[in-house]
């Protein structure tokens, strides 16, 4: 098993949290019509409604937010 390292910048994060939310966004994924929150994704993630390509969005957007402290 080999292991990838990759150094980002704090805006390089940045902007890649924006891209994830804004991909959710774009996808229309929706909670009973209302703008999608972060505890809102969080729910849809644990539920296990997201489809797999979605899925690890969220876990990357979970792991960029680590990183950030977020």
């Amino acid at each position: 098993m080999s292991i990838t390292i990759n150094r980002r910048t704090t805006e390089e994060l940045h902007k890649r949290r924006k891209a994830i939310y804004n991909s959710f966004k774009d996808a229309g994924i929706m909670r009973e019509g209302a703008p999608l929150t972060q505890q809102g994704l969080r729910d849809l993630a644990v539920m296990g409604i997201l489809s797999d390509p979605e899925r690890r969005l969220y876990d990357e957007l979970v792991r960029i937010e680590s990183l950030l402290s977020l």
